[in-house]
């Protein structure tokens, strides 16, 4: 069995599902997903849900006992001796080589390709994998289970068939705990209404007539910072769930996306085989990880 860490937003839940579903298709095992993380947040941490219900996913969870069997001889308590044991178990696992290693922990940001050649079917996965290589040999398979699993609703859908009859683009804005949450902010941080104007003046010299749909998370600060001179409708409310915004923008023809593993999916799983990605070059705030980016080198950076 394979079980992968489920943590953050959808976007990141996406990421872990992906390289989890990846390593229990060529392990030729079963893949079950640890939610617990949504049991057990910790103050100051931006409020989240397991949202990856709404795809068509290989949807199993794993128990207190699948969990234990990763946790150091199944010391799985909060105490101090079972937190010790865990963390000596976890020092002596990292000593391994990564192909022999049970508990694989994402050591930092960026693509490590021996974790591939990990042939364990027994494996627990922690960390964040924000990268298309760990799971690129199985897209096809990824491509179909993130499809909506009811369909849209009413609302998204009268917005999908605009989509779809236009030369449409989506440009996907960040904000919330970018901008609320101190932490996320020191990290990622929202995006500047320039950059925006810059992408958009981009594709509407590689497209003819572009209508730009906007997703955000703050509709009112789009509609007063963007001003854009190009058509554009503003997309969001509480009728559209984060699934349903999400598929949306990846029905548009071309995407801008915001430093956001949300909008990054939103792009990747555009199957227009001639499409332009827009996404910053710069995906982090904080300056210490000023050079890592997670976005695949065809898409255009800014």
């Amino acid at each position: 069995m394979i079980i992968v860490k489920i943590q953050h937003g959808l976007g990141n839940q996406m990421f872990q599902y992906a390289f989890g579903r990846r390593m229990a298709e060529k392990n030729g095992t079963e893949l079950k997903l640890d939610i617990s993380y949504y049991s057990s947040l910790n103050k100051g941490d931006t409020p989240r849900k397991y949202s990856l219900g709404c795809f068509n996913i290989v949807e199993n969870f794993a128990d207190k006992k699948d969990i234990g069997r990763f946790r150091a001889n199944n010391y799985s308590g909060a105490g101090f001796f079972s937190r010790a044991a865990r963390k000596l178990f976890r020092k002596l696992e990292g000593k391994k080589p990564i192909t022999e290693q049970v508990y694989l922990s994402e050591a930092g940001f960026g693509f490590r390709a021996e974790i591939l050649e990990n042939k364990n079917k027994d494996l627990y996965l922690y960390g964040n994998w924000q990268d298309e290589r760990y799971f690129s040999d199985i897209a096809d398979i990824i491509r179909k289970e993130f499809t909506l699993k009811n369909g849209f609703g009413e609302t998204a859908s009268k917005i999908a068939e605009k989509i779809k009859n236009a030369r449409s683009v989506s440009v996907h804005i960040r904000r919330g705990d970018y901008e609320s949450n101190p932490r996320t902010r020191a990290r990622l941080g929202p995006l500047p209404p320039e950059y925006y104007a810059k992408a958009m003046e981009i594709i509407s010299e590689k497209e003819l007539s572009p209508v730009f749909f906007v997703f955000s998370d703050d509709i009112e600060w789009a509609k007063k910072e963007l001003k854009p001179e190009f058509q554009t409708e503003f997309v969001g409310g509480e009728n559209i769930s984060d699934c349903e915004e999400l598929a949306l923008m990846s029905l548009c023809k071309h995407n801008i996306i915001a430093n956001s593993s949300f909008s990054w999916w939103g792009a990747w799983l555009n199957g227009n085989p001639n499409k332009i990605v827009i996404a910053p070059q710069r995906w982090f705030a904080d300056p210490k990880s000023a050079e890592r980016n997670p976005c695949p080198k065809d898409w255009i950076k800014i």
